[in-house]
């Protein structure tokens, strides 16, 4: 019999003021840590870059959040460094050692060939197997608006004469594609495979066992609320409310936010925090999901034990990722309550845009029922 079975919730589930203000420092100790890091990487960036493009990074950061000031300062010093390995003139140079010279005399079509060159890109693997693999669009078009924004602030604060980022060919994205998310039958499907650990691998099978109770609690939370990967391994054991069903998550900019959970959730959340979570937590621990070696789990952990269950239980799926489950939970929000802004609400989107562009499916069955009905048979 499992502890959701016997379904005797801990006592004081209800947390009180004292404990939640508790919960709250602990949780922007975790946000502050990350924070650290981000800063940290974005320092080194500073070094490795020249004055002109750490200007660029710093005119951008009041105005948008440090990880994407981080991830447009990762663009341009790729494109910095491809400079310096495929200019003759910059042979033995440093990223941070180009003049703005060079930047002057580039055109157009010094940036489609860059393009080019980023439009495939090598993965190594364990065993050194190198593979190639197809840069997506999206990921694509990230990296042209990243240069764009950068050219376009060295031009109009006249550190070089002309744009070159003006003449690039732009990445076309599909406007009308269906949203990649998994269908009842595969999340269920999913599901029991992670319950079950129904992995052919042995070894794999063996070692999920000792996580089965997480691995099942982590993929239950993520397919029911839609939060964040980012804000899931945040979580705290305090953050959990058993009794009013609710966590509290740190959305994007710092802000916090209650999510509710269904009895489904709640029991595989209960079974891992009496059955397994013991085995690997010390007396003073905080964070509620932890890995084997008695750490807090990272955003990569997820990922990879994401694509370990998805690659048994929906194998012609292509590769599963937290996003893709968090867009399953969005778009079947939708299908049932056909209301956005509440979908906009639980998902924490600030922008009610962005939930019509990415969560809301026109799916095939919502076509048909729209097809169906007869508009004119009643007065309104």
């Amino acid at each position: 019999m499992t502890a959701s079975e016997n379904r005797e919730l801990p006592d004081k589930t209800r947390k009180s003021e004292p404990e939640k203000e508790k919960s709250r420092k602990q949780y922007a100790s975790y946000s502050s840590a990350v924070l650290e890091g981000y800063l940290e990487k974005l320092r080194e960036y500073y070094h490795s870059m020249p004055d002109y493009a750490v200007d660029y990074i710093q005119n951008i950061r009041s105005n948008i959040r440090l990880s994407t000031t981080l991830a447009y300062a990762d663009d341009i010093y790729d494109f910095l460094r491809y400079l310096c390995e495929v200019n003759p003139m910059l042979q033995g140079k440093k990223p941070s050692e180009i003049p703005l010279s060079v930047m002057d005399q580039l055109d157009f079509h010094d940036m489609d060939e860059y393009m080019i060159a980023k439009s495939h890109y090598e993965v190594v693997h364990r065993n050194h197997k190198i593979e190639i693999r197809e840069t997506k669009p999206t990921r694509k078009a990230r990296i042209q608006s990243s240069l764009r924004a950068f050219f376009t602030f060295l031009h109009t604060h006249c550190y070089i004469r002309s744009n070159p980022a003006e003449g690039m060919k732009k990445v076309r994205l599909q406007k009308d594609k269906m949203i990649d998310r998994l269908d009842l039958e595969q999340t269920r499907k999913l599901l029991d495979t992670v319950r079950n650990t129904e992995l052919s691998n042995p070894k794999a099978r063996s070692r999920s066992e000792h996580t089965q109770y997480r691995d099942t609690a982590i993929l239950t939370l993520l397919i029911n609320t839609g939060i964040r990967v980012s804000e899931l391994v945040g979580l705290n054991l305090r953050d959990v409310d058993f009794e009013s069903r609710e966590i509290v998550v740190i959305r994007k900019g710092g802000k916090p936010d209650n999510v509710f959970f269904n009895d489904e959730t709640a029991a595989a959340l209960f079974d891992y925090v009496k059955l397994e979570r013991p085995n690997y937590a010390e007396p003073d621990e905080d964070a509620l999901f932890l890995s084997t070696r008695r750490e807090r789990m990272a955003v990569r952990s997820i990922q990879a034990m994401l694509k370990k269950y998805g690659r048994e239980a929906i194998p012609l799926k292509k590769t599963l990722s937290p996003h893709k489950l968090r867009k399953t939970y969005g778009t079947l929000l939708y299908e049932h309550t056909g209301d956005i802004r509440l979908v906009a609400d639980v998902l924490g989107h600030t922008d009610i845009a962005v939930t019509s562009r990415h969560y809301v499916d026109t799916s095939l069955r919502r076509k048909a029922d729209a097809g169906h009905m007869n508009l004119f048979d009643k007065e309104p």
